[in-house]
């Protein structure tokens, strides 16, 4: 009789160097973090940009600016979130079967 070769089933745990909702743990703090590093008002955020770079920018470009980071870090913090529940949610279902 002629053996298959056995390949791991997808069921079964993989060896990750850091577990899986500790990575997500890290990119929440991560985000968290920055969003309390930004400065709260564009002109703030204008004069770090130029302590920093050199490069000046007009008021409505930092405003701008401004609000673009902000939406860039709540959006990463969100998609932190739902994926550090995803994970635990998993993490719990494995452990209890």
């Amino acid at each position: 009789m002629k053996t298959l070769p056995t390949q791991p089933c997808c069921c079964q745990p993989t060896n990750h160097t850091t577990p899986r909702p500790a990575r997500h743990l890290g990119l929440t703090l991560l985000s968290a973090i920055t969003w309390l590093l930004i400065p709260k008002c564009p002109i703030c955020l204008s004069a770090y940009i130029f302590a920093f770079t050199g490069a000046s920018l007009t008021f409505s470009a930092s405003t701008f600016t401004h609000k673009l980071l902000l939406t860039v870090v709540v959006a990463v913090f969100l998609y932190s979130m739902f994926r550090l529940t995803i994970s635990l949610m998993r993490q719990n279902r494995s452990r209890v079967t």
